[in-house]
């Protein structure tokens, strides 16, 4: 497995635990962070996606499934709004962590087995 792939992983879970976990403030920031990320990651990975065959069917499959896990994470985590302040802060805890680690090792596994049958 190339270890860019490996940092990135590790470099994307860190900043979503120690940004997300906790009680935190909703900022334009936080909302824009997702689509920044993206914007820095998907040219580091995206060098030769497939636009047909089971390849197609394989990225469609692959993205159905990380808008899943999304939505299942986003579930474990609260948003509120103070009625006084206005203020809105969200709360993720040990689930949201659990997804998010579990996804990152799953990923980082399916990297390193994915090299290792291209290789043989």
């Amino acid at each position: 497995m190339d270890i860019s792939v490996l940092i990135v992983t590790i470099v994307i879970l860190a900043t979503v635990l120690i940004s997300d976990l906790g009680t935190r403030k909703v900022t334009a920031l936080r909302l824009a962070r997702p689509f920044i990320a993206a914007g820095v990651v998907v040219p580091i990975f995206a060098k030769a996606v497939v636009t047909s065959g089971h390849g197609l069917l394989l990225e469609i499959a692959g993205a159905l499934a990380g808008a899943a896990v999304g939505v299942v994470a986003a579930a474990c985590m609260r948003v509120r709004r103070d009625q006084q302040t206005g203020t809105v802060t969200s709360h993720a805890g040990v689930a949201y962590a659990a997804i998010w680690i579990l996804v990152s090792g799953a990923r980082t596994l399916q990297v390193q087995v994915s090299g290792h049958a291209l290789a043989a």
